[in-house]
């Protein structure tokens, strides 16, 4: 419920997190989850990116590190082949959505599957002609993100370490509440689409809040690659790009 006066409603409920916003509540959990050696495994990826100068670049094009829920995701995803998590093609996954070009020449040795989902057959921010993300998780992630917000709890993207250990609380107990869904979700965007963590049943400013993010993004579909866009160049980013989760978003 969102407080009068931009009050904060404070920490969320460990119950309420996991019935509301459930992919949020999975990747805290998931996050929570991370052995001493895929905790390395994140910090290790997250350093040879920096090292091989790959980087992305806000909506005003300042340079910015990939997000640590990037890293956290292909771990997840790749538990089971750790050194496979540190090959994910970033061209595929950079922020503007043109996938990788080195791809369709045969020129690409990386692996090519969504940073958020795991997919083969996206990147994380590719779209569809119509404008909306190809990748579902992302769509739920933004949506999520967007009503997490208008319910006061604040950006979890700045509190990932709470939300982490909340995640990790035993369920208390008590009924179960029925999961919200949207038809934004599966729906074309309004104008636009949403945007790396955001997709349940959201109040009327929530959906606009989920809908300005999907604007946020400069890449036109149907654009060409850049030339620049592979492996050791800069890459661009989404205005209301998750800093550190996904999540978002942490983000997923």
């Amino acid at each position: 419920i969102p407080r009068p006066g931009g009050v904060a409603a404070g920490p969320i409920d460990r119950n309420s997190f996991e019935d509301e916003f459930p992919l949020m509540f999975k990747f805290y959990s998931e996050r929570g989850k991370l052995s001493e050696a895929q905790l390395t495994k994140v910090q290790d990826i997250q350093q040879r990116w920096k090292v091989g100068c790959v980087y992305w670049l806000t909506h005003d094009n300042q340079e910015i590190e990939i997000p640590e829920w990037v890293a956290v995701n292909v771990v997840v995803n790749n538990k089971q082949n750790l050194a496979r998590g540190s090959r994910i093609c970033m061209s595929l996954n950079h922020t503007k959505g043109y996938g990788c070009n080195r791809l369709a020449e045969g020129t690409c040795s990386y692996v090519h599957e969504c940073a958020l989902c795991g997919e083969t057959d996206h990147g994380v921010f590719q779209k569809r002609s119509n404008g909306a993300w190809v990748c579902t998780k992302l769509r739920k992630w933004y949506d999520e993100e967007a009503r997490y917000k208008a319910g006061g709890f604040g950006d979890p993207r700045k509190r990932e370490d709470e939300l982490t250990d909340i995640a990790k609380q035993p369920r208390k107990p008590g009924v179960r509440k029925s999961q919200q869904t949207t038809s934004s979700v599966w729906g074309p965007p309004v104008g636009a689409r949403t945007g790396v963590g955001s997709t349940l049943t959201a109040s009327t400013s929530a959906s606009s809040v989920s809908e300005q993010a999907s604007t946020a993004s400069p890449a036109q579909p149907g654009q060409p690659a850049p030339s620049g866009a592979h492996h050791g160049v800069k890459q661009d980013a989404l205005e209301l790009l998750p800093e550190a989760a996904v999540l978002t978003d942490s983000v997923p």
